[in-house]
């Protein structure tokens, strides 16, 4: 068995700050499409807007991850309901820490919510950090994206 290639530190350092600046980048659009969505969900300026989204990648990169594995148990309980709920709440605590960003009210801030990971992750497919499996996308012009799938075979057999 071949062990995965390790890239040198330096590039390993610059690649993660790319992608750090790429998901700061997604926040800052999915905010400012779900502003324009939603009534509910305001921003005073452009500075707010960019707290917001750096506020919202550091508690989505450093928080998230600790509260999911605090709520694990109920989440696997809701059959994964909890999340939306979650990430509301982490929306209305970054609303809480911006001056010039309000969300009106909680279940406000939990379609906001998924208002922004739908935005975030096709930002994320459009620059090429999430990939989708089973497209294939031929780069000739005049032709049709193919999706192709297999059934997964019994390793038993």
């Amino acid at each position: 068995m071949t062990t995965p290639r390790r890239e040198p530190p330096q590039l390993e350092s610059t690649l993660r700050l790319k992608a750090f600046g790429l998901h700061l980048l997604g926040s800052l659009v999915a905010l400012f499409v779900v502003d324009g969505i939603f009534d509910s969900i305001t921003f005073t300026g452009v500075q707010p807007l960019l707290l917001a989204a750096v506020l919202l990648s550091f508690t989505n990169i450093f928080l998230k991850p600790l509260l999911l594995v605090a709520t694990l148990p109920l989440t696997v309980m809701s059959a994964g309901l909890l999340l939306p709920v979650l990430n509301g709440l982490l929306l209305m605590f970054v609303a809480q820490l911006t001056p010039g960003f309000q969300v009106s009210g909680f279940w406000m801030a939990v379609l906001a919510s998924l208002a922004v990971s739908l935005v975030g992750m096709l930002f994320a497919m459009a620059t090429g950090q999430m990939r989708v499996r089973g497209v294939r996308v031929n780069r000739v012009p005049g032709t049709v994206i193919d999706v192709e799938a297999r059934e997964k075979k019994d390793e038993r057999e």
